[in-house]
C-alpha cells in the first residue's frame, strides 16, 4: 500500500492529532475555514489524542496489572502467599467538548477540503500540518516494530500486536535480554497471522525486569 500522510500506529496518530492542536488554528484561519469547522476539527483533535494515547495507556496499564497479578498466582512458587488484587487505574477525564463518532471519517473530509483550498500551500501548510506523505523508503533490515499489548497468557507464550507498515511486514523477529545482561537473545519469529507463539525463553522471568524488542 502506498505511503500516506496518516500514521498507522496508535501513538504516532496521537502525535499527529497533537500537532493539529499545536499548529492547526492559525493555518485554518488563514485558509478562511468557517469558525464552526475549525472548532469541530480542534475538538476531534483533542479526542484523537485522548483515544489514541491517554485512554489506551490507562487500559494497557490495567492489563499489565491484571496479568501480573494472575501470573504471580499461577506461576509463583508453591506455598508463596498470593499478592493482593491490584488497584485499577483511574479512568482518564475526557476532553471538555463532546464529539460524535466518526472522527476518522471527518478527518478524511476536512483534509481533502483543506488541500483543495486555493490558498493551501503544500510545502509550508501541508508540511506543518503533516498532510503530505513522507518520502522515506521502507527498509526491512532496519524497521523496528512497536509492540502493543505485550502479555504472557501462559508459560513460554507471548501475545502482542505489531504494526505492519501498510502491509509491508508479515512478521517480526523478537529479541529479549535478562536484566543485567547485555546480550540480546532471539526469542523467535512471530508471523502476522499468528497471535500466540511459544517462546524459547521462560516468560515467568519477565516480571524480574527483562527487556523486549522486535525488528
Amino acid at each position: 500500500m502506498p505511503k500516506t500522510y496518516y500514521p498507522d500506529q496508535n501513538d504516532d496518530r496521537a502525535d499527529w492529532w497533537q500537532n493539529v492542536i499545536d499548529q492547526g488554528s492559525p493555518i485554518f484561519t488563514a485558509l478562511a475555514l468557517p469558525a464552526a469547522q475549525i472548532t469541530s476539527i480542534m475538538a476531534d483533535a483533542a479526542w484523537g489524542v485522548y483515544l489514541y494515547r491517554t485512554l489506551r495507556v490507562a487500559y494497557e496499564e490495567a492489563t499489565t496489572r491484571v496479568i501480573g497479578y494472575a501470573d504471580a498466582i499461577t506461576d509463583g512458587g508453591n506455598g508463596t502467599p498470593a499478592p493482593a488484587a491490584p488497584a485499577m487505574p483511574t479512568w482518564p477525564a475526557a476532553p471538555a467538548t463532546a464529539v460524535d463518532a466518526g472522527i476518522e471519517a471527518r478527518r478524511e473530509m476536512w483534509v481533502q477540503s483543506v488541500k483543495s483550498n486555493p490558498a493551501f500551500n503544500a510545502g509550508t501548510m501541508g508540511t506543518t500540518l503533516r498532510l503530505e506523505a513522507t518520502a522515506t523508503p521502507f527498509n526491512p533490515s532496519t524497521y523496528m516494530a512497536k509492540l502493543d499489548g505485550l502479555s504472557s497468557p501462559a508459560a513460554k507464550q507471548l501475545r502482542f500486536k505489531f504494526g505492519k507498515s501498510y502491509g509491508r511486514v508479515d512478521g517480526v523477529n523478537l529479541y529479549g535480554r535478562k536484566s543485567g545482561q547485555s546480550a540480546w537473545v532471539n526469542l523467535g519469529r512471530f508471523n502476522a497471522t499468528r497471535r500466540t507463539r511459544r517462546c524459547r525463553w521462560p516468560m515467568a522471568s519477565r516480571r524480574n525486569g527483562n527487556s523486549r524488542r522486535a525488528r
